[in-house]
């Protein structure tokens, strides 16, 4: 049976592609395709998804020569592919977190065989429609796969891009087999095996992959107005395809006319910015302008405001010697204020005088001839409230204050936090305990996360029997608000704590500051996932 491949990948809006993508023609007219999307960034993930495609067509030369199972093919190939890039990313400080997703399909004697880590994805066209073959590894998919969410508001969350499951960022990873044993799909006369990265089918639903393949001339126009349409609709990410159609697909007697490609579209936008650079040039002035006058006009407000309320103390202030009576505790004009100290009250003497004219002779004042009342210490400035109730790790003494910050740990925590300490005791055992010193910890279930100044550390414990149960999956997002809406990185992993040292480097490939939330999510192997309260991380504070 004669069949037509096509591998397309490009970096659409991104500076660099992340992706790529594998057809390699195998004996007997079997051909084996992938697509990989890498994550971890610095380049590593164009590493990874690059070492993954290269890796897994080497080991399909070995595995004809072998004849072994499919199935035992693509599970040898997944563990081999993820011990390479792990012992990689663990010797390499450069490729530290560096992963990938990756779908395969084989197609041996006309059955289909496919493999899939992360949420690239495997499609079956035929005579009965498309088909998703495969299931996305998202935090959302359960959501999804239950009714709970729809494909719409699963995409639109900030949860969207976190992944449970990546070839490389662990020490192991379990890749979903399909069929798991026995014979291949078998796949009829004109069939299209279609794989794509999320930067496609997160912008283009499977009704409109079936469409435009049926609609268009052959597969490789398909493949192109598919990738031109993600791109027009918005996609942010690479977008990748790979597919093979064994004979000839059902299409349609009308046909549309395809998308121009993306490098066309890009350079048709370059060049009308070039053929009308004078207009070009008078959008760049008029916006300078605009913003000039937005500036000038919040400056003018501004002043017109600090004048406003300036002119309103002053007519609210009376004149100072309109009135010239004494309160019961100052004395005679030209004389100091009694000292209220020995009242019982901790302020100055001269605080509490003007206290007790304030309240016990209504409107009176201190004459100007009196002392002035010291300077009361600096107040503190507010903490941000943290959403677990936690503590700032931080203590910031004004210019007249020496005592350290007190410390409020909630009723809930106080098993997981040591004993508060006095101050003098604090300022002996500063250097013993300024590694292992809890910070924050918060609980939900089973779940608890600690906080102490050089690592995160979390945990499953059972409330039944007081051990500790594995979970398959640990998902670490880190945010810049509580409810994980601006998602800056994610983590999946089997371990139980991170340094801070490695959450400053991940931090900082994101571009992001030193400061955000942590969620910890507890993701079981039968379902079940536990999420734990945000914890505050302000990272300079810790160090």
């Amino acid at each position: 049976m004669k069949t037509t491949q096509i591998g397309l990948t490009h970096r659409g809006r991104r500076a660099n592609n992340e992706d790529n993508v594998l057809i390699e023609k195998l004996g007997g007219g079997g051909v084996l395709l992938a697509v990989a999307d890498g994550m971890g960034g610095h380049r590593a993930g164009e590493r990874a998804s690059a070492a993954a495609v290269d890796r897994l067509a080497r080991l399909a030369k070995a595995w004809e020569r072998r004849k072994r199972s499919p199935q035992d093919f693509l599970r040898d190939a997944y563990e081999q592919i993820n011990n390479s890039l792990y012992e990689e990313a663990q010797e390499d400080e450069s490729a530290s977190g560096m992963g990938t997703t990756l779908v395969v399909a084989l197609v041996v004697n006309g059955e289909l065989y496919a493999a899939n880590v992360g949420d690239s994805r495997v499609y079956i066209l035929d005579s009965s429609g498309i088909e998703q073959l495969t299931e996305d590894h998202r935090v959302l998919a359960r959501s999804v796969r239950d009714g709970l969410m729809s494909e719409e508001e699963a995409s639109a969350s900030p949860w969207s891009s976190a992944i449970t499951r990546a070839v490389g960022t662990n020490a192991r990873v379990e890749a979903d087999i399909f069929p798991d044993a026995g014979p291949g799909r078998l796949l009829e006369p004109g069939s299209v095996v279609f794989l794509s990265s999320d930067g496609l089918h997160g912008w283009v639903d499977a009704a409109e992959i079936d469409a435009a393949l049926r609609t268009t001339a052959d597969l490789g126009s398909g493949a192109r107005h598919l990738q031109s349409l993600a791109y027009r609709k918005g996609s942010d990410d690479n977008i990748s395809i790979a597919a093979v159609e064994l004979g000839s697909l059902s299409r349609h007697k009308k046909r549309i006319k395809p998308l121009p490609t993306i490098q066309r579209m890009v350079g048709g936008q370059a060049a009308a910015r070039r053929r009308h650079p004078v207009l070009a040039g008078i959008a760049v002035i008029l916006s300078a302008i605009l913003v000039v006058l937005v500036a000038a006009t919040a400056y003018y407000l501004y002043q017109t405001r600090s004048r406003s309320e300036g002119d309103r103390e002053r007519e609210e202030e009376p004149p100072a010697a309109a009135d010239m009576s004494l309160g019961p505790r100052a004395g005679r004009q030209g004389e100091p204020v009694e000292d209220a100290g020995s009242a019982g009250d901790e302020g100055t003497g001269a605080e509490a005088s003007a206290e007790g004219a304030a309240g016990e002779g209504g409107d009176q004042r201190i004459l100007p001839e009196l002392p002035r009342p010291q300077r009361a210490a600096r107040a503190q400035p507010d903490k941000p409230e943290k959403p677990n109730g936690g503590v700032e790790s931080r203590s910031e003494a004004g210019p007249d204050e020496g005592a350290p910050a007190e410390t409020t740990v909630p009723a809930e925590d106080a098993l997981d936090t040591p004993p508060a300490q006095e101050p003098g005791e604090r300022a002996e055992n500063e250097a013993d305990d300024s590694v292992n010193a809890v910070v924050e910890s918060a609980q939900a279930g089973p779940l608890r996360v600690w906080l102490d100044r050089s690592t995160v550390r979390w945990s499953c414990v059972s409330d039944a029997t007081g051990s500790e149960e594995v979970p398959d999956t640990f998902i670490l997002i880190f945010s810049l608000d509580d409810r994980c809406e601006e998602i800056v990185a994610t983590v999946s992993t089997s371990g139980s704590e991170i340094g801070m040292d490695e959450i400053i480097r991940l931090l900082e490939r994101q571009g992001a500051g030193r400061s955000c939330y942590l969620t910890v999510i507890l993701s079981f192997t039968e379902g079940e996932e536990i999420k734990s309260e945000p914890l505050w991380l302000e990272i300079d504070g810790i160090d």
